[in-house]
């Protein structure tokens, strides 16, 4: 008779909720954006009525064919549910939405004469962002993040909130004034 007891008991204990963003932005009347707690960027589009994946795919980042790479990332298939909203990695906006974007959730950030400067962000306590995730958001590649601590020779590999990183110039993704996509990556030793 107990166990029944146990269950209407673990029915009304209220179910741990996601914990809050760092910080969320409207970018326009169908693009949030978020920070999340681990330091990934959400990015949420809202679909208009009548859209398909390479609609909405054409809008968001300039090119229809990367549709299914947006469907992927919402475990979705070949139709679109406009009814809820989709998930758009980062790296796959246009370089102007990129950019609002992480102006948006950084508004201490700006352009100076030697690079990005990026004003690490966190909660109290806790570290911030990683610069593999610093590489990601303004080089296009994590793998960039060797060369930004370089840049930076009193930064360890940690971060914490309030600390200043300067992203150089050549290494800026398109949405950063950096040259087009892709030419900022590292290549591989050979």
């Amino acid at each position: 008779m107990r166990k029944w007891w146990v269950l209407i008991l673990l029915a009304a204990i209220p179910a741990a909720s996601e914990p809050a963003p760092l910080a969320t932005s409207s970018i326009n009347s169908e693009t949030r954006a978020s920070l999340l707690r681990d330091y990934t960027i959400d990015v949420l589009v809202k679909p208009h009525d009548g859209d398909a994946w390479s609609r909405l795919a054409k809008r968001v980042t300039g090119d229809g064919a990367k549709w299914k790479q947006i469907a992927g990332a919402n475990g979705s298939g070949e139709r679109l549910e406009t009814e809820k909203s989709i998930h758009v990695p980062l790296r796959l906006l246009r370089p102007e939405l990129q950019r609002q974007i992480l102006n948006t959730l950084f508004p201490q950030d700006r352009m100076t004469d030697s690079g990005w400067r990026h004003v690490v962000t966190g909660g109290s306590g806790i570290e911030g962002e990683s610069l593999w995730n610093i590489a990601e958001w303004f080089t296009g590649d994590g793998a960039n993040y060797p060369s930004i601590r370089k840049a930076n020779p009193a930064q360890g590999l940690s971060t914490r909130p309030g600390d200043v990183i300067v992203v150089p110039t050549q290494l800026l993704a398109a949405a950063f004034g950096g040259s087009s996509e892709g030419q900022n990556a590292q290549t591989p030793a050979t």
